[in-house]
């Protein structure tokens, strides 16, 4: 309640899920840009914009394996959030038309290779690792429910 905040880097677009990465880098699922890395003193790096020939429309979470690797979602291929004033009317237009165009990425750090880890999805934007790490849960919002990935 005393502290304060301040502006610590400006991504330009917009920022939905954020995760600290094993070097202490904060990442960013941005809807815009893909997935981001923003070092201790604010350095910004693009890491991934696509994944399998196809733009990453709308990145909204983030999860780090104990490996390094990270694991994101990409909510929607069709309706990329930055064709729309807002990200909520690009997720709206994806859960109204329920057509399964997200994904679960993964991004390799020390290969700099991005996966496409599962697909045909109904706008997953919910994600975490369990059961040490061999375990991926992630939630399809317009279908309400949780998923396990082997």
């Amino acid at each position: 309640p005393s502290g304060t905040t301040e502006k610590w880097v400006d991504v330009d677009g917009h920022p939905l899920g954020a995760e600290f990465d094993l070097e202490v880098n904060l990442l960013i699922a941005d809807a815009h840009h893909g997935l981001l890395s923003v070092s201790p003193d604010k350095q910004m790096t693009t890491l991934t914009n696509s994944a399998g020939g196809i733009p990453i429309g709308f990145a909204n979470n983030i999860t780090v394996a104990k490996s390094g690797t990270i694991f994101f979602t990409d909510a929607s291929t069709k309706f990329m959030a930055k064709d729309y004033s807002a990200p909520l009317e690009a997720s709206l237009r994806s859960v109204v038309e329920h057509r399964p165009t997200g994904r679960i990425l993964s991004y390799n750090p020390s290969t700099q290779q991005t996966a496409v880890v599962v697909s045909g999805l109904y706008f997953p934007n919910g994600l975490s690792l369990g059961n040490n790490d061999t375990e991926l849960l992630f939630a399809e919002t317009p279908k309400y429910r949780v998923f396990f990935h082997f």
